[in-house]
């Protein structure tokens, strides 16, 4: 294993909005970085020490000027998430800071996530569900469906639902798509 002094490692800052997930960050690290679990929605004077030195972030933060200005090294403000909606850009570029998302990671769980949702209820899985942990299970007023030939639209097709689109075509429906995406 290589040691690296305190001035060659790579320092990032965790918020600790990612508490649970540190020390798996961690553990994968490799061995140059130096990763420090910080509470941004607190700032003191141990964050603004740790600002001086630091390269990256990871974390929905909203950096001050003076954080910025403190943060002379700071390359890169990563989001574990889709968005970063509480970073104001502006402020991050004048800063030469990089805001990077994991924008589209989990498309196909999305994907998944909402076909199971339509199929739910589709399909009437809640009265289907109360009916048989509420007493005798009763089918006699609902009829069994089926979504194999049935038309499912979708408007708005970005990544994530595109991703549906390509689950949905797997039933032999007929889709409809606005804007077409091929």
């Amino acid at each position: 294993m290589t040691k690296f002094s305190k001035s060659e490692m790579f320092k990032v800052l965790v918020n600790s909005e990612y508490e649970i997930l540190f020390n798996k960050l961690k553990a994968a690290a490799p061995d140059s970085f130096e990763l420090t679990l910080v509470d941004f929605s607190a700032p003191d004077e141990k964050l603004n020490s740790l600002l001086c030195t630091t390269d990256a972030i990871i974390g929905q933060v909203n950096l001050s000027d003076a954080q910025y200005e403190s943060a002379e090294r700071l390359k890169i403000i990563q989001t574990l998430s889709a968005g970063f909606d509480r970073i104001e850009l502006a402020k991050a570029m004048r800063y030469k800071v990089t805001i990077a998302t994991n924008n589209g990671a989990n498309a196909i769980s999305v994907a998944e996530h909402v076909l199971m949702l339509i199929f739910a209820l589709y399909r009437q899985l809640l009265f289907h569900h109360h009916s048989v942990t509420n007493g005798p299970w009763k089918n006699l007023k609902h009829t069994n469906r089926e979504l194999s030939g049935k038309t499912l639209g979708i408007y708005g097709l970005g990544g994530r639902v595109a991703e549906k689109f390509r689950y949905h075509q797997l039933s032999r429906s007929k889709n409809y798509v606005y804007p077409p995406y091929y």
